[in-house]
């Protein structure tokens, strides 16, 4: 029991690291923008969001508030609202700046986004607020660095990771309407979750479009296409991961808890005029776990292969599920994710993990007990070479 019980401890005192509150006490901000209404989407979703405005980034607590903040493209001013102009008839007689313009210190904004991110904050970027996740967080590289370079046209997206497996399909075909968009070269120390190929007065270039960014206990997503405001477009990926993020922690860390090979992870909702909602995943033959946590309602899960016949099927009636599957051979299957009468809108996550399920961190406890027992060998051989000396008068 002596050798055991150190073991169960340190199980137990993992385990209790790795549970995550799904509690959402703070909120999520938008900041106010030109030319990415995402707050519409987030309304469509019933999300609820507060706007604030450019300058209220530069005080560090505005970022306390908010668990996850949206930095739109387009966040600046227009020049032309911060100006007056003197005309007399058609005649220009002066350009003047407004008695209430201020320029913002952008340094102090990038070290407030670059503080809020590090400590465990969540945001999204789009377009033109490049500039701030580059000044925050850097690594950002452009095509004869200039950012500017992408022409309107078709953009030829190639989808990867979760956001492949959220869609179902490795490609999807868009159109930019305007030039002079934000075409990326490279994000360095990120995951490239699409890139494109698209056009640029240098000729057809390819380079990231979608990136996520983890930084310290924080993540970031930029997207340099944002022009898709319906509800089932590129920002229902970006909105459930910002918004929900805590509940596909939860589910991403039973992979981890049970030292499984971490498959895919998505969190979503069902909406009206949806029967349920479709994701594509690749299996390998042998056994997974899905890990399922819903916020409210009971959902129901069906497995398709690649033939469309369905290969299990679970309605648990409960919120939180582990389900053991067992696939018979390698391919892509179809999950289907169905809501009970009341489940739209109700958020949901799940991951996937490959591999047995032996213990708990059952690798990280065979790695303390190796170490432990090279240590107490170790000690043991110091004893032998080095064996304790009695010294004194024998009476």
């Amino acid at each position: 029991m002596k050798i055991f019980c150190p073991v169960l401890l340190a199980c137990s005192i993992l385990h209790a690291a790795a549970t995550i509150s799904i509690a959402q006490e703070k909120g999520i901000a938008v900041v106010r923008n030109q030319f990415d209404p995402i707050e519409k989407v987030l309304a469509q979703y019933r999300i609820p969001y507060t706007i604030i405005k450019f300058n209220d980034l530069e005080d560090p607590e505005t970022f306390d508030h908010y668990r996850g903040i949206f930095f739109p493209s387009g966040i600046e001013s227009p020049v032309e609202s911060n100006v007056n102009i003197l005309s007399r008839g058609t005649s220009i007689q002066g350009v003047f700046l407004k008695d209430d313009y201020y320029e913002i210190d952008k340094e102090k904004v990038y070290g407030n986004i670059r503080s809020f991110i590090k400590s465990g904050g969540l945001g999204y970027f789009s377009g033109f607020s490049y500039y701030l996740l580059d000044g925050a967080l850097g690594g950002f590289s452009f095509f004869d660095d200039f950012p500017f370079m992408g022409l309107s046209g078709s953009l030829d997206l190639y989808l990867y990771g979760d956001l492949r497996s959220f869609y179902s399909t490795d490609r999807l075909s868009r159109s930019i309407p305007h030039s002079g968009w934000v075409a990326l070269q490279s994000i360095s120390d990120s995951e490239i979750l699409a890139d494109g190929q698209f056009e640029t007065p240098r000729g057809t270039q390819t380079g990231p479009i979608l990136a996520h960014l983890e930084r310290g206990k924080g993540e970031a997503y930029f997207t340099s296409y944002y022009e898709d405001e319906s509800m089932s477009g590129l920002k229902r990926f970006f909105i459930h991961r910002i918004v929900n993020r805590e509940m596909l922690r939860k589910v991403q860390s039973r992979v981890n808890m049970w030292d499984q090979k971490y498959v895919s992870g998505i969190v979503d909702t069902v909406l009206p005029g949806e029967a349920c909602r479709s994701y594509s995943l690749p299996l390998s033959q042998g056994r997974h776990t899905l890990y399922f946590l819903s916020s409210d309602d009971y959902f129901q899960i069906d497995i398709y292969d690649k033939s469309n016949t369905i290969v299990a099927s679970v309605q648990p009636w409960l919120k939180e599920i582990e389900w053991p599957i067992t696939v018979a051979k390698d391919g892509i299957y179809t999950i289907k994710i169905y809501p009970s009468s009341g489940g739209r809108f109700v958020p949901f996550a799940f991951s996937l993990g490959r591999g047995l399920r032996i213990l708990p961190y059952w690798r990280t406890i065979i790695l303390i007990v190796f170490f432990a027992s090279i240590l107490i060998g170790l000690s043991w051989i110091y004893k032998v070479i080095n064996p304790r000396k009695y010294s004194g008068r024998f009476i």
